[in-house]
């Protein structure tokens, strides 16, 4: 049974979090394995200061990506997506203990080694101890995503109370696009490391008039993009479930509906659109041309992610957020949750979807990456900036607001607003940096964005302070 915010007793709702989150591989139990991973991505997120940080480094839109730097991400991604699986696996109430132990074990070995390939698996040159592990590490991946899957399906053929709600579904939806994103990009890392071997490679490429690096490209375009948005798409079912989607009615219920199936076809024409893109010659067409040479347009995938999943998330959490006394989301803790994690989304729609689409309507300023575009360094700025802050730095922090939700409740709600305010003034600093004075590498919009950092880095240590107390001097009743 997941956990609505209907009227029942105290004691009730701790006694199914108490038996849920007792799930355990040995004794690192759910709540040790969340803090050691939380622990692990703040040390890698620290050092993405001095490995990519974009308002040093990034000097073009249209840089050569940084092999270095890609793999440093990995990192933060692998372990990030591994927790992100264990909180779907508590709040979709998944039944089976071996799954979930499996699960428990494989997210900290894929986060262990892929962070230590990240640090030492560095350079396109093989050194084939560094590269076992990290290849160990992204198979690990791959199996906590297709043993979630395995748990889900188990719970949909049982019919659990769950398991028939549209957000459900998108999250099995979610899984498999997840999955499909994680196998592309072991193709591209195969074709990085041993070129067009073996031979049915060769052959697969000519046959689709195209060179080895451009397949490789093809893959590792179609892998980046689509692994962060299925993510995304995940953490809007897990959200809708969490709060009560369930016990919406009326045109809320609705109109949240709109908003998940707008996500779910979201993903799901996502997935197709990266596969073709990824193995044929096919790519997303630019859609509304306009401008000298047509250089101004927006990309049909970007169009799908944007009004599909953000926009479409978007519409789901404002309406719990609205509707949460319907949902008789009352204590302090939860409102406190649903206001910050839909504040945190908001932020992201703005700037991805709002920002982005912007600039790719007006590229004759922009430049699409040409370093001789007027607007040329916003555009850098912007395209990693964006990336680091709404791709990566959003979810982390939505993902830290759940498991506060989940395990903190009452206990530590400042989290969820400090977390907040940090993401609201790095926002401020990253466009003021990227639209106002992006000239200045330590202007007005660098200050703002550091202060926002610094809190959200500051709460996060608060945040793993207060998880150790639950996790290792308290009982697991704590949760």
């Amino acid at each position: 049974m997941h956990v609505r915010f209907v009227k029942q007793n105290s004691a009730t709702v701790k006694s199914e979090d108490q038996l849920w989150t007792r799930a355990n591989f040995g004794k690192l139990t759910w709540t040790h394995v969340i803090w050691l991973l939380i622990a692990w991505l703040t040390l890698f997120a620290l050092g993405t200061l001095f490995v990519a940080n974009p308002f040093w480094l990034e000097k073009s839109a249209s840089a050569a990506p940084d092999y270095s730097h890609i793999m440093y991400l990995h990192s933060l991604l692998v372990g990030l997506a591994g927790v992100i699986v264990l909180i779907a696996c508590e709040i979709f109430r998944v039944r089976s203990r071996r799954v979930r132990a499996f699960i428990l074990f494989a997210s900290v070995i894929a986060t262990i080694l892929v962070g230590l390939g990240g640090v030492f698996d560095a350079a396109p040159q093989i050194r084939w101890f560094w590269l076992t592990l990290h290849v160990i590490g992204f198979f690990s991946l791959d199996s906590i995503f297709i043993a979630f899957l395995i748990g889900m399906f188990q719970d949909l053929r049982a019919k659990t109370d769950s398991s028939s709600s549209l957000p459900y579904r998108l999250a099995i939806v979610s899984g498999f696009s997840l999955e499909i994103a994680a196998l592309m990009g072991h193709a591209a890392g195969w074709i990085l490391d041993f070129g067009g071997h073996p031979v049915f490679i060769g052959n697969w490429v000519r046959l689709v008039g195209e060179t080895v690096n451009d397949f490789s490209g093809n893959l590792t375009t179609s892998h980046s993009h689509e692994i962060v948005v299925a993510m995304l798409s995940l953490l809007i079912a897990m959200v809708a479930l969490r709060f009560g989607y369930q016990s919406l009615k009326g045109g809320s219920k609705s109109f949240a509906c709109v908003g998940l199936w707008l996500v779910t076809a979201g993903t799901v024409i996502m997935t197709i659109m990266y596969v073709l893109g990824a193995f044929t010659s096919i790519e997303p067409p630019t859609l509304f041309m306009f401008g000298p040479n047509a250089a101004n347009g927006l990309a049909s995938d970007d169009l799908v992610t944007g009004i599909g999943v953000m926009i479409g998330g978007l519409m789901v959490l404002l309406t719990l957020l609205f509707k949460r006394k319907d949902l008789n989301v009352q204590s302090s803790w939860a409102k406190t949750a649903l206001y910050s994690i839909a504040t945190s989304w908001l932020l992201l729609v703005v700037t991805v979807v709002a920002a982005g689409y912007y600039i790719e309507l007006h590229e004759t300023v922009y430049g699409a990456g040409s370093q001789h575009a007027p607007a040329a360094i916003s555009d850098a700025v912007y395209t990693f900036a964006h990336q680091d802050y709404a791709f990566f730095l959003i979810p982390g922090c939505i993902v830290l607001m759940l498991i506060t939700n989940i395990v903190l409740k009452d206990r530590e709600k400042g989290i969820s607003r400090s977390l907040l305010t940090g993401l609201s003034v790095a926002f401020v600093g990253i466009l003021t940096y990227a639209f106002v004075d992006p000239a200045s590498v330590h202007g007005v919009g660098y200050i703002i964005t550091t202060i926002g950092l610094f809190t959200i880095f500051v709460t996060t240590i608060f945040f793993l302070q207060r998880l150790w107390n639950v996790a290792f001097h308290e009982d697991d009743a704590g949760c």
